[in-house]
């Protein structure tokens, strides 16, 4: 079966001893509750817990017109909208050239190069929102993310609750070696972000094309 927001919806609800949903417009407490969570970040949340291979986007920045560094590094890129997660930053196309000497303060990169190129974890529709794209590992991980999250509203089972976080911690490993074997070897970023802010600066993809 097709991977979708119902199909996750119920996988949740199976781990949690639930009754299957039929369609997402059911009027009960369960799927409130779902509804929620996910409303709150759940994707994103999932998305920036790991460099996933599906969700990876390339782009080329420019430095940004608005925000022009008192002092420290010369130039500051902000981040794109679908950023949730760095993965590379480098002086060149081909990302073998990583740059080392770089800050990333509050969704802004700073670093002395005019120009950079990086990749990160998006959580665009052609990305990581698109649920086609994930593993069935990263499926299972964010299924057991959304029961644990609502495992106390729906079942007051402290017992489960426990036994889910493990389970959760378990399941990210899992769905990140199996995404390890998609991806080369890559200069590891460090940290982790997510940023809302607008993006003034140029970024295209590899499509070349501006967004």
């Amino acid at each position: 079966m097709a991977l979708s927001k119902l199909t996750i919806y119920n996988g949740a609800a199976r781990l949690l001893g639930q009754r299957k949903f039929a369609s997402l417009t059911e009027e009960n407490i369960a799927r409130r509750t779902l509804d929620d969570i996910w409303d709150d970040g759940l994707i994103d949340y999932c998305l920036g817990q790991g460099q996933w291979s599906f969700a990876t986007r390339s782009s080329i920045l420019d430095a940004s017109t608005s925000i022009i560094p008192d002092f420290g590094y010369r130039y500051a890129f902000e981040l794109p909208d679908d950023f949730q997660n760095l993965s590379a930053i480098c002086f060149d196309e081909y990302f073998k050239s990583p740059i080392i000497e770089y800050s990333l303060e509050a969704g802004v990169i700073y670093c002395d190069n005019n120009e950079i190129y990086i990749k990160y974890v998006s959580n665009d529709a052609n990305y990581g929102g698109n649920y086609s794209l994930w593993s069935t590992t990263f499926g299972d991980f964010v299924k057991t993310k959304l029961a644990l999250d609502s495992c106390i509203a729906l079942t007051k089972n402290a017992a489960m609750e426990q036994k889910l976080a493990k389970d959760l911690k378990d399941m990210r490993k899992v769905a990140m070696n199996n995404d390890l074997r998609n991806q080369p070897p890559v200069k590891p970023a460090i940290g982790s972000w997510a940023s809302n802010r607008l993006y003034s600066g140029r970024q295209y993809d590899r499509t070349n094309t501006l967004v």
